[in-house]
């Protein structure tokens, strides 16, 4: 596997380690104005022993194999700030979901999970951790990203046991 430059100096400027892959996939959308300045890369996440978090591009999402899963984006930097929204979308309410964590809400029953925010003007990365918990459910889950109320990038892909 070869490493993703973007995703690496996104994980190691959070401190998470490195990140590998087989190269990201095209973008679904560009953003207008930005057009083939988009790169979005998704994978599971796994800790290693010394703390680092390695990312590996897949669309299956083992609770054997990987802790949790995420995503990194990269883009053009822009002069002003941006919106972005990240929507995930479960394939049945969590149950094991109440309060929601500060900077995310719950709509429909539990069933997605909203968080939103700004990317400050001149940045290029934008990326999202999720944890696996024991209670969430396996299946089909989407998750869509938007910049500036624009879609850039749906993601489907499957927790299995």
């Amino acid at each position: 596997m070869r490493n993703i430059k973007s995703t690496l100096f996104f994980l190691v400027a959070l401190g998470c380690g490195t990140a590998h892959g087989d190269g990201a996939p095209p973008p679904s959308k560009t953003i207008p104005g930005n057009e083939n300045s988009v790169k979005f890369t998704f994978g599971g996440l796994h800790r290693m022993p010394d703390g680092k978090i390695e990312m590996n591009e897949s669309s299956l999402i083992s609770r054997k194999k990987f802790d949790g899963f995420g995503w990194v984006l990269k883009i053009a930097p822009a002069p002003t700030s941006r919106r972005w929204k990240e929507a995930l979308y479960l394939p049945a309410p969590a149950a094991g979901w109440r309060q929601p964590p500060e900077g995310i809400r719950y709509e429909d029953n539990g069933s997605i999970a909203i968080r939103d925010g700004t990317m400050a003007p001149g940045e290029e990365f934008l990326g999202k951790m999720w944890s696996i918990l024991p209670e969430d459910v396996a299946g089909r889950y989407k998750l869509v990203l938007f910049i500036d109320g624009k879609e850039v990038r749906t993601e489907k892909f499957s927790i299995s046991d």
